[in-house]
């Protein structure tokens, strides 16, 4: 019995502590804004309400900064994004090129169509996708060139009744020359 009683002669001291101690708050918080006094319930909504737009402004503010920070870091991001796929494109290229180079090497006559292929990849903005191009146009003209002399059919052969195989070495030897023409004004300009 003798710590219930203790218990309860403790009990009014804990609420008048507690009550001052919230009191106390309330005042200094009231002596802030008004100086003397408790806060008023408009008030207080005011008063939070000024302390959510301070908030928001900060928060703003750091989003900015935040932003800021990130920008030169995005930028860098997309920069290096870029040369990659450039980097890629260039690639792609080059191994096109390579696959058309071996395909007209291996077997000219049926691949020849490849050389307008090979003529539109040198024909890039890109100078030295154009270079690889032309270079590569070179040596399979070395390779595939006859060693007699091709010229353009004239009118008179063209109205002549030719075979299948004639048909198919003048289509060969007209897209080879006509490619050779248009090579050659590529890397003369």
């Amino acid at each position: 019995m003798g710590w219930r009683m203790k218990f309860a002669d403790l009990r009014p001291t804990l609420l008048t502590k507690t009550s001052t101690l919230s009191e106390l708050g309330d005042e200094e918080a009231g002596s802030t804004d008004k100086g003397i006094g408790r806060l008023t319930n408009p008030e207080r909504r005011a008063k939070l309400k000024k302390q959510r737009k301070e908030a928001k402004k900060l928060v703003k503010e750091l989003e900015k900064v935040e932003e800021v920070q990130q920008t030169p870091q995005a930028a860098v991001l997309a920069e290096v994004k870029e040369d990659l796929i450039a980097e890629e494109a260039f690639e792609n290229k080059k191994r096109k090129l390579a696959e058309l180079g071996m395909a007209l090497l291996a077997n000219p006559e049926p691949n020849i169509k490849s050389l307008k292929e090979m003529l539109q990849i040198s024909k890039d903005n890109d100078h030295a996708i154009a270079k690889l191009g032309v270079l590569s146009m070179l040596a399979v003209f070395k390779d595939i060139i006859k060693r007699y002399r091709i010229r353009l059919p004239t009118e008179k052969d063209l109205e002549m009744k030719v075979s299948k195989d004639v048909k198919k070495m003048r289509f060969y030897e007209s897209t080879l020359l006509s490619a050779y023409k248009v090579g050659e004004k590529s890397v003369l300009t």
